[in-house]
């Protein structure tokens, strides 16, 4: 299993990805490229109240960004709000 993590993969994504240590920092450059304005942050109601979901929105909100966050979403995509 863990042998194909080493095998050559291509990725393609509709959206850009940035990973890797202090990037959440970048966020709210990557939304002004767009030209964003209000975006939307959707996580699961576990994650919502973790630390770095209040360093996202203060990132975007230093950023003059008007986020939002929607945490109605369930990991188990079978289970009904």
């Amino acid at each position: 299993m863990f042998d194909e993590l080493l095998v050559p993969q291509d990725w393609t994504f509709l959206v850009p990805i940035a990973c890797g240590l202090v990037r959440l920092s970048e966020i709210g450059a990557w939304c002004a490229r767009p030209r964003l304005k209000r975006p939307l942050i959707v996580t699961d109601s576990g994650s919502s109240e973790l630390p770095f979901m209040s360093d996202i929105q203060r990132f975007l909100a230093e950023a003059g960004l008007a986020a939002q966050v929607h945490s109605g979403i369930f990991p188990n995509t079978r289970r009904r709000s």
